[in-house]
């Protein structure tokens, strides 16, 4: 059965079929084009007789067909295991066997899903694990504390969290949206999937690079960037760094920043603040296994609470307790 967020995807293929969904380099896609791209993944998908709920290792590095690639894993019912192509390979192995998959898509880098993009390892699916029902994806995190952990995400919890982050942050229609941030990470996919299912774009960008952001957002129109702290701390070591803020002042782009993924800390939100004043500095908390975003510090909200970690979504229910417990 198709999955709930393939269902939601779709509905913006049809709604905006024409407008540009995804850029990447020289490389974009209509809404149009996605869809149909990601039916070539599904087609392949269902000629190796794919099982319902079935995992399937996504080769990913934040190129418009990576998209098309989940989207088709996700028409065909299928699980998505997104994990980056520079990942040694003893890695990627090592995780395709926790995993206990039998394929691996790469969709490439080009104009359309090249033929052999499937890779099969065995005619036999794997055995059918609850665990699995209705997932859209296993996202394995950092690793920060100890060996990679696979987070199992469903498609409903994290289409009604998306849901959620959109009443809060509102996704304009037609807006763009620059991703510096991996999708194999929870934040980078959910900041593509609201900015796609609200008709945005999304500019694509391999890897984050300081001394090109101020160009990005200016020549591309950006009216929202995902960050993480260290990647905003890279940005303020260059020289020239605030000339490059006020440009992107001057421009009268970018409208949000949203930040996540490790503790922010007072000194670098301030910072923040002071070269981009025109722009909302929203810092997010959350966990992957929770699908999210489960705390969200408005400007008005770090006035006031200066250090705190935010205000709950709606819908996220939590609890406060000292560092002796009872947990």
């Amino acid at each position: 059965m198709k999955g709930l967020l393939a269902v939601a995807l779709d509905d913006a293929c049809h709604a905006f079929p024409m407008r540009t969904a995804l850029r990447g380099g020289a490389r974009g896609l209509t809404f149009a084009e996605l869809g149909d791209a990601a039916g070539q993944v599904e087609s392949a998908l269902h000629s190796a007789k794919i099982q319902p709920d079935e995992p399937v290792h996504v080769r990913v590095a934040n190129r418009p067909l990576d998209i098309a690639a989940l989207l088709g894993v996700w028409r065909a019912g299928a699980v998505a295991v997104p994990v980056h192509r520079s990942m040694p390979p003893a890695v990627a192995r090592q995780l395709f066997e926790r995993t206990g998959s039998r394929l691996c898509l790469d969709a490439g880098d080009g104009d359309q899903v090249p033929p052999g993009s499937l890779a099969v390892t065995s005619a036999v699916p794997p055995a059918h694990r609850p665990l699995l029902r209705n997932a859209a994806a296993v996202i394995f995190t950092s690793g920060s504390t100890g060996n990679p952990k696979g987070v199992v995400v469903r498609h409903e919890a994290f289409h009604g969290k998306i849901g959620q982050i959109d009443r809060l942050l509102q996704f304009g229609r037609g807006e763009s949206t620059l991703l510096v941030l991996n999708i194999t990470f929870s934040f980078g996919l959910w900041v593509s999937l609201l900015t796609l299912l609200r008709g945005g774009t999304l500019h694509m960008k391999e890897k984050f690079e300081p001394a090109a952001f101020s160009q990005w957002v200016c020549d591309e129109r950006i009216d929202r960037v995902g960050v993480v702290p260290t990647m905003m701390r890279a940005l303020f070591a260059l020289p020239g760094a605030d000339e490059a803020a006020a440009r992107i002042e001057r421009s009268g782009v970018l409208r949000q920043i949203l930040i996540g993924g490790e503790s922010l800390g007072r000194s670098l939100a301030d910072a923040i603040r002071q070269r981009f004043a025109s722009t909302a500095l929203v810092d997010i908390y959350g966990l992957t296994e929770t699908s999210t975003c489960d705390f969200f510090a408005f400007p008005d909200d770090y006035a006031r609470y200066p250090g705190a970690i935010g205000r709950p979504a709606p819908g996220v229910s939590h609890r406060i307790v000292s560092e002796e417990g009872p947990w």
